[in-house]
């Protein structure tokens, strides 16, 4: 696969367009059409300021001169005097509500009056103020009597004086109804008096005295304003032509700017489009440039002989097998040749895989301590020098098979036990078994062999069609960039033309 293209990489956002930065002149002369919002806002404030002043007299000139005609249903003076004819309507109902008020007040008072007048008459018959003390009264006149020490006579005089005051007590118990029925209807009074000063009715009155003050005043100008009527319509007039005018500016500046903006953003989307096709095209240009790459290769790829690593890693199998074993270095599979080496770059050090430890014994851990910590005993003279032997090699790095190997034994490097068992044959189990590996590596590799011509084709006529489907997609994009350069080719002129326009008219 071919590395990605320009097209593909992610360009910088240089004026959110393409990836060349624009220049300083080009960038003014693409926006120097664009219709000043600044400018029109304080145009059309300007002119709307100028006509509510012109309104605003306007008003005041119909008012004036609504005054000189005859009052009609809806100007002030009508609805003045409407408001004023239902003010006086309810000021006749609170005028009869105050007269009713002042009615029950009266009977209250004559009431209080004479409750009063009745207590008092009562307390001075009996010459005691409340009932406490004529209880105090009869309690010492008991006390007296129960003591035994009054005369016959005033015991007599006491219990005469008690019946007496409890005939008075009964007397002044009743006063005492009497005075709460007086408080009563004092609170009531007071309760009528607060009810005469009524806010709303107060309201009332003084958005009557208002609407009166106001509409003497209307009356003093429609007077005034009846004298002078013929120089109120002129004025009229005269107003009504500069209103007709500053709106017929108002309109036309806005049509004007409208009519620069849509151009201006015409000509920005005509801009934008053919940026937007020559960054297609490009990128189409690229594009069919990078599938002729991938075309070339897979052609390349497609005329390689089919089975061809298959028939190499047969034939290396064979030859060892055919060799003397464990002589010499082990042939490299197909697998090992394939890396590729990329100009400049080190190529990877791979480690070799040697027979040096066939036949070797692994040992345990405890039999590899042994050798490092031998004993000075001297019943063990024989274990410590075959541990310090051991313990020599262990320390050079070596490794000294333990045991021999069984000689019909076959060991195969790893790469290569890979590449046999990728054909799906089983290794030699001994030397005796190494002819029926060599009869089945030479099966596949016949049958390979027999097939990798046919496989080839296949493989040419598998990549053409990919091919023929890949040119398809590279013939529009041919097109179209012959499109767009004619299309640029014919815009220039006119470009050109329509800049030297504009620096005109600057």
């Amino acid at each position: 696969m071919p590395p990605p293209t320009a097209s593909q990489k992610p360009a910088p956002k240089l004026n959110g367009k393409t990836d060349k930065p624009v220049p300083a002149a080009a960038e003014h002369e693409e926006h120097s059409g664009k219709p000043d919002q600044n400018k029109y806002n304080a145009e059309q404030d300007a002119l709307n300021k100028e006509i509510a002043a012109l309104k605003a007299k306007q008003d005041a000139l119909r008012s004036r001169i609504a005054l000189t005609q005859a009052p009609k249903g809806d100007d002030r003076r009508s609805q003045l005097k409407a408001e004023m004819d239902a003010l006086r309507g309810e000021q006749g109902k609170f005028k009869t509500e105050r007269g009713k008020l002042f009615d029950e007040m009266r009977k209250l008072q004559d009431s209080v009056n004479k409750k009063i007048k009745d207590v008092q008459a009562q307390r001075q018959k009996t010459g005691f103020k409340n009932v406490a003390e004529v209880d105090a009264r009869v309690a010492a006149l008991n006390a007296q009597v129960e003591s035994g020490t009054m005369k016959l006579v005033d015991e007599k005089k006491a219990l005469q004086e008690i019946t007496m005051l409890k005939r008075a007590r009964k007397t002044m118990e009743a006063s005492g109804s009497s005075d709460e029925a007086i408080a009563a209807d004092k609170e009531r009074i007071e309760a009528l008096k607060k009810q005469l000063d009524d806010p709303e009715a107060k309201k009332v009155s003084e958005r009557f005295d208002a609407l009166k003050k106001e509409m003497d005043a209307l009356r003093a100008e429609g007077d005034k304003a009846y004298a002078e009527r013929n120089k109120l319509y002129d004025e009229r007039t005269a107003i009504s032509k500069q209103m007709d005018d500053l709106y017929a500016r108002k309109r036309d500046a806005a049509q004007a700017f409208h009519d620069a903006k849509d151009k201006y953003y015409a000509k920005q989307q005509a801009i934008r489009q053919a940026r937007q096709e020559r960054f297609k095209a490009e990128k189409a240009k690229e594009d069919a440039a990078r599938r002729e790459e991938e075309i070339t290769q897979m052609r390349e790829d497609a005329k390689a002989p089919a089975y061809a690593s298959e028939i190499e890693d047969c034939t290396i199998l064979i030859n060892y097998f055919a060799g003397k074993y464990g002589v010499g270095e082990v042939p490299a599979t197909s697998t090992e040749k394939k890396a590729t080496t990329i100009a400049g770059v080190k190529a990877p050090e791979v480690r070799q895989v040697t027979s040096d430890f066939a036949g070797m014994q692994l040992k345990k851990k405890d039999d590899e301590l042994d050798g490092w910590f031998a004993g000075s005993g001297k019943g063990k003279k024989k274990g410590r020098k075959g541990a310090s032997a051991t313990g020599s090699n262990a320390a050079s790095g070596t490794a000294t098979p333990t045991a021999p190997a069984h000689a019909d034994s076959v060991n195969l490097p790893m790469h290569l036990l890979s590449a046999l068992l990728g054909f799906g044959i089983s290794p030699p189990t001994g030397k005796d078994d190494i002819a029926r590996a060599v009869s089945d590596l030479e099966t596949k590799k016949a049958w390979f062999e027999a097939n990798s011509e046919q496989k080839t084709k296949d493989e040419i006529a598998r990549v053409e069609k990919l091919v023929a489907k890949m040119q398809k997609k590279n013939a529009p994009a041919e097109g179209d960039d012959e499109e767009v350069e004619s299309e640029e080719a014919k815009d220039e002129p006119a470009a050109a033309a329509e800049a030297e326009a504009e620096k005109t008219e600057a």
